[in-house]
């Protein structure tokens, strides 16, 4: 019984679902990485994301676009 259930498994995580986890774990860690950076005092060199930060939606931005992607 466990051989079948473990074949299941396997079979309802394809590649799809691996890079769309990927893909939000790495624009999760750009994002805090990015903060912290600000917060120490270090500039973002990137024009639009310098702009959204000015504009305080950054945050909200990122996380739509990274939603977006991993659909």
């Amino acid at each position: 019984m466990k051989r079948n259930y473990a074949k299941k498994i396997k079979s309802q995580v394809g590649k799809n679902e691996i890079m769309a986890l990927s893909y939000g774990a790495l624009n999760l860690a750009d994002y805090l990485t990015t903060k912290r950076i600000l917060n120490t005092g270090g500039e973002e060199l990137n024009p639009i994301a310098n702009y959204l930060i000015r504009k305080n939606c950054f945050g909200i931005v990122k996380i739509a676009t990274t939603l977006a992607g991993m659909a």
